[in-house]
């Protein structure tokens, strides 16, 4: 229900389209241009916690309403709490998708384990 909420949000809000969007894109690049300049693995793990700043503070800014208003019926200061761990779940999901699928490509282009 909250997936379905979240798209129903997400197609009637453009600037938090383009915010997801522009966050998206940005993890994208960056694990593109690592992929080209053959980072290791775990260096890209450990900075892919720091990458795209900017993009994901906008995009935290513009879901924060729809994550308090999935929040409804908590108290105020649990709502909040509970839109900034939802956010958090969010981001740190979409960085373990981005790490693992860095780390397959990595495996592919040399054709076994990565360093």
């Amino acid at each position: 229900m909250a997936l379905a909420l979240f798209a129903l949000l997400l197609a009637s809000n453009p600037a938090l389209e383009a915010a997801q969007t522009a966050y998206v894109q940005c993890l994208s690049a960056e694990s593109d241009a690592a992929l080209r300049d053959r980072v290791p693995v775990d260096l890209f793990a450990h900075g892919a916690q720091r990458i795209c700043e900017a993009e994901t503070v906008a995009f935290r800014a513009a879901a924060r309403p729809m994550l308090l208003a999935q929040a409804v019926g908590r108290a105020e200061g649990t709502a909040e709490q509970a839109a900034d761990a939802r956010f958090a779940a969010i981001d740190a999901t979409n960085r373990a998708d981005l790490i693992s699928a860095y780390r397959s490509k990595m495996r592919a282009r040399r054709g076994g384990r990565p360093h």
